[in-house]
């Protein structure tokens, strides 16, 4: 790896331009006096006017040294919180303010490059401000009580803590068209975040321990798997929180679902393993297999309703980037390589099926129940059962979410937008949820049966009654049988091909591609302006220089002639 490519990875260019224009304001070096000050004053306070300052001769050096360096860190894990949100989340919106940002994107930088190169900007701004005041750690490394280690690692947390928070508040203004919306965007999604990180990391410091006390490899409250988990989970955030961003800032002809699509199928298949090494960690044992049942049956309802944002993926344009289309000429072994993440036709719903399909890996029975925590006397056939109602309610589940990502996706090609199908579906569903509540509520006090017959419009309203209900499936069903028996499964398995079928024949009648690569037919010109041809066409209007009138050019072009 040569150091343009370096170059190119980090990008050099946007981090260079960022951190001049940064440092050059007279805002960044008032905020780092006001830093240092902040720090310096509630410091010496600590020191010299509380009852835990070096003049208790008393009180151990450790102790001391302890407390110091803890509230330290508390002061600067509550500055990163505070103010890195605004600083990264004006990053983007700054350059459309001041009218950069179109000179930035006819640059030879793609726009990856581009949320590179800000993000490491970022990251650089954020390990200096860091740095500012750790020569106040000099004397505690220096009398004892807090090891030299256990500081450079609470700052590696603290610098992973600001990328986090760096890479969201990136993708917030790419999203944002102007400041006004940003600033808001930024109260609204880093308000609990920061909050909930905050009052952990105060907790831990007031308690007299790093955070590397519990995030570190010897962690005194995780297991080694736990904090690797939980680390990888942070770094997977942090790329999907950039790579969010480039998709939001790149064109839409572009290859910009490809990386994303990639991303969440790897991050969907990570999240499953995590859960269920968590789950397996966490779930309290119990002599009771129903309690047992029960609690494995909600972790796992959890872990499907995580899927509910691959509504809006299957309800995405269904045209086909201009850019997928040159890439299956130019480079036929790689377009086919990547078509299944290709956006566009039925590969969005084909996507979204491939992902809810990752969600039947715990369904393998050894690596969710442990039968040792469940008592030596475990009736082997009560155990079957009770397992086949969970397992099959799972799968039931999985269902319900194919039938809902095959009406978004069937809404898409109908005309509607990405963000309207997926809302109309999903309020549908919940409307309908809450309609069968209703009814069951109304009718309580009749004689009905055990699970009503209308229950099989409403998977959630059918979960609730079978998880509540003491009636069994038969120890001589299997799963196959058990899942005909269910008309939730079978009404969820019905209205998903209805849905294919009926977002198929959309897409004939509007004329969009399901399976080939070809660009959307149109009948203009390719290199026409979107839409124009087609409304000259449909609108009858042939617009040409003999048409129009001379007082009719004058008025167009403002009286001046070509």
């Amino acid at each position: 790896m040569n150091k343009g490519m370096i170059a190119k990875f980090f990008g050099f260019a946007m981090v260079q331009k960022d951190l001049i224009l940064t440092l050059k304001k007279n805002r960044w070096l008032l905020m780092q006096f006001l830093y240092l000050a902040i720090f310096g004053i509630v410091l010496a306070f600590f020191v010299n006017s509380t009852g835990l300052g070096f003049r208790r001769y008393e009180d151990p050096v450790s102790v001391v040294t302890s407390d110091f360096v803890s509230l330290y860190f508390s002061l600067q894990f509550l500055v990163i919180g505070l103010v890195f949100p605004f600083l990264s989340g004006s990053s983007i919106t700054s350059e459309r303010v001041e009218k950069t940002w179109p000179l930035l994107k006819c640059t030879e930088l793609s726009p990856f490059e581009i949320i590179r190169g800000k993000f490491f900007a970022l990251i650089s701004l954020s390990v200096y401000i860091m740095m500012l005041s750790a020569p106040l750690l000099m004397l505690t490394t220096l009398i004892g009580g807090v090891s030299l280690f256990s500081v450079v690692f609470e700052y590696s947390i603290h610098i992973a803590y600001a990328a986090l928070i760096c890479a969201a508040g990136l993708f917030s203004s790419a999203m944002s068209s102007n400041a006004t919306r940003s600033n808001l965007q930024i109260v609204a999604v880093f308000s609990m975040p920061v909050l909930f990180a905050s009052v952990f990391a105060i907790n831990a410091y007031v308690s007299g321990e790093l955070l590397s006390t519990e995030l570190g490899p010897s962690s005194n409250y995780l297991s080694s798997t736990e904090v690797l988990i939980y680390w990888f989970l942070g770094f997977f955030v942090l790329v999907g929180a950039l790579l969010g961003a480039s998709f939001s800032i790149s064109p839409v002809n572009s290859l910009r679902s490809i990386p994303l699509r990639i991303y969440i199928f790897g991050f969907y298949l990570f999240g499953i393993f995590a859960f269920l090494e968590l789950l397996a960690a966490n779930v309290p044992g119990s002599s009771s297999v129903r309690n047992y049942s029960q609690a494995w049956t909600v972790n796992m309802f959890v872990m499907v309703l995580s899927a509910l944002p691959l509504l809006r993926i299957a309800a995405e344009d269904p045209g086909v980037p201009l850019s997928a289309a040159l890439l299956t000429k130019e480079k036929p072994l790689l377009g086919r390589i990547l078509y299944p993440f290709v956006s566009g036709g039925i590969r969005n719903l084909l996507f979204s099926f491939a992902v809810l399909s990752l969600f039947l890996i715990p369904l393998k029975v050894g690596s969710v129940v442990d039968v040792s925590k469940l008592g030596v006397n475990v009736d082997s056939g009560f155990l079957y059962a009770v397992m086949l109602q969970s397992e099959g309610s799972f799968i039931v589940w999985i269902s319900w979410l194919c039938s809902m990502v095959a009406m978004a996706w069937c809404l898409a090609l109908a005309g509607f937008g990405g963000i309207l199908s997926a809302s109309v579906t999903f309020s549908f569903q919940l409307v309908l949820v809450l309609g069968m509540a209703i009814v069951y509520v109304a009718n309580a006090d009749q004689q009905l049966a055990e699970f009503p017959a209308y229950s099989m419009f409403s998977t959630p309203f059918m979960y609730f009654l079978v998880l509540g209900s003491d009636v069994l499936p038969s120890t001589s069903m299997t799963m196959f049988t058990y899942l005909l028996s269910r008309g939730d499964f079978l009404f969820n398995t019905g209205t998903t091909f209805f849905f294919i079928g009926l977002g198929a024949y959309f897409g004939g009648r509007n004329q969009r591609p399901l399976l080939s690569l070809a660009p959307e037919s149109r009948k203009g010109l390719l290199l026409d302006p979107p839409g124009l041809a087609v409304q000259e066409q449909e609108s009858g209007v042939q617009l040409s220089r003999e048409t129009v009138r001379p007082s009719e050019k004058s008025t167009t072009t403002g009286g001046l002639d070509e």
